[in-house]
C-alpha cells in the first residue's frame, strides 16, 4: 500500500514539525511497518524519538537505518545525537566521524564532533582533526570557522584573527567570520570595529546589525544604534530589528515623529501569537502615542506571558497611570521595582 505509506510518512513529518513528536512516532512506525526500507520515514522517526529524549529507541532505529546502507551519513549523525543523549560520548564521536566519511562537507556532524573534543578539553585533538579535514576539503567554510574557534580556545588569538581575516578577504559576505573576529576583542571598542566592517558590506545581516546595535547601546551611543537598525530594516525587514529599533525610538527620543515611527514598526505585532517583548513594545508605543487604553490590552498580555520582566511591569504601570487607574499602577510599578532590585537591573 505505497500510497497509504507515503501519506503516513508525510503526515508523521508534518505532525512532528508542528510539535507533536509522540503522535509523529505512532504514524511513522506504522509507515515503517508497511515498508521498512523507507529511509525518510526512519529519519523522521529518529527525529521524533530524539525530541522525546527516548535515546535508546532513537539509537536502535538509527543503527537499523545505518545497517540497511543509508548512504549519506544521516543515520550515523542521528546515531551520534542519540549516543550523546545516552552519555556515550566516545561512541558518539565515532558515529560523527562515520557520518563525515560519507558526507565530508556536512556541517552538523563536524560541529558536533568538534564540540565533543572541546567539551573534553581536547582542543589539540580538535585542531589535528580539522587540519587533516581541511587538507582533504580545503574549501569547507564551516571547518575553517571551527578551526578559528579552536585557536581561540587555545588562547592563540593571533592565529584565530589571521584565519578569520583570511576568510573575510576571500568572502566579504561571510558574516560568521566578522562575528568571530569581534568575539576575540577584549572590550566593546575592539568588538565594534569588525562589526562595523562587516555591516558596511552586509547591511542585510540581522546578526551583524543586532550585534553592532547592542554594542553601540552598551556604550550609550544610541543615535548610532538607531542608525544601524534603520539601515538594516531598510535592507531587509526583520521583526527582531523592528522591536529593537522601536524600543530605542521610544526610550531615547522625545519627539512625536520618532514615537509615531516606533508605532508604525510595532503595529506588525498587533495580531496573532507574539513574543511578550513584541507585545510590550507595541503597548509602550501605543501609550507613548496617547492610546493608553489599547496599550493596556497588549501590556497585560506581555506581563502574563513574562511575569518576571521588570520593564514590562513598568510599561504597564505607566499605562495604568495615564488612564487614572492608580491602584493597578501602584501594583505594577511596585512589582517593577521589586523585580529590578531582585535581578540587579537599573
Amino acid at each position: 500500500r505505497p500510497a497509504n505509506r507515503n501519506a503516513l510518512r508525510e503526515l508523521g513529518s508534518l505532525v512532528g514539525n508542528q510539535g507533536n513528536p509522540a503522535e509523529a512516532e505512532t504514524l511513522l512506525r506504522e509507515a515503517l511497518r508497511q515498508g521498512e526500507g523507507d529511509t525518510e520515514a526512519s529519519r523522521n522517526l529518529v527525529r521524533a524519538l530524539l525530541q522525546q529524549q527516548d535515546y535508546d529507541a532513537a539509537a536502535t532505529e538509527a543503527r537499523r537505518m545505518a545497517a540497511a546502507g543509508e548512504p549519506t551519513g544521516v543515520a550515523d549523525f542521528q546515531l551520534g545525537l542519540a549516543l550523546e543523549g545516552q552519555g556515550s560520548l566516545d561512541e558518539a564521536a565515532t558515529a560523527y566521524r562515520s557520518a563525515l566519511d560519507k558526507s565530508p562537507l556536512a556541517d552538523e556532524p563536524l560541529l558536533r564532533l568538534v564540540r565533543l573534543y572541546l567539551r573534553d578539553g581536547q582542543a589539540a585533538e580538535a585542531e589535528t582533526y580539522l587540519l587533516q579535514h581541511l587538507r582533504e576539503q580545503p574549501d569547507h567554510v564551516r571547518a575553517q570557522l571551527l578551526l578559528a574557534e579552536v585557536y581561540s580556545v587555545q588562547a592563540r588569538t593571533g592565529d584565530s584573527s589571521a584565519l578569520y581575516r583570511k576568510m573575510i578577504a576571500r568572502d566579504p559576505g561571510l558574516v560568521a567570520a566578522y562575528i568571530g573576529l569581534a568575539a576575540l576583542a577584549d572590550d566593546t571598542d575592539g568588538r565594534i570595529a569588525p562589526l562595523q566592517d562587516g555591516f558596511a558590506v552586509n547591511p542585510q545581516s540581522s546578526e551583524l546589525a543586532l550585534a553592532l546595535g547592542a554594542s553601540y547601546s552598551k556604550q550609550g551611543r544610541y543615535a548610532q544604534a538607531i542608525a544601524v537598525y534603520e539601515r538594516a530594516i531598510e535592507a531587509r525587514d526583520n521583526d527582531l530589528i523592528a522591536t529593537n529599533l522601536a524600543a530605542l525610538l521610544l526610550d531615547q527620543r522625545d519627539d512625536a515623529a520618532s514615537h509615531e515611527q516606533a508605532l508604525q514598526l510595532a503595529e506588525r505585532f498587533a495580531n496573532g501569537e507574539q513574543h511578550p517583548f513584541n507585545h510590550g513594545v507595541l503597548g509602550w508605543a501605543l501609550h507613548k502615542n496617547g492610546d493608553s487604553l489599547r496599550a493596556v490590552r497588549y501590556l497585560e498580555q506581555a506581563v502574563a506571558a513574562a511575569p518576571d520582566v521588570a520593564q514590562l511591569h513598568y510599561y504597564l504601570g505607566m499605562a495604568y497611570l495615564a488612564m487614572g487607574n492608580e491602584v493597578n499602577a501602584r501594583q505594577s510599578l511596585g512589582r517593577s521595582v521589586e523585580l529590578a532590585e531582585r535581578n540587579g537591573s537599573p
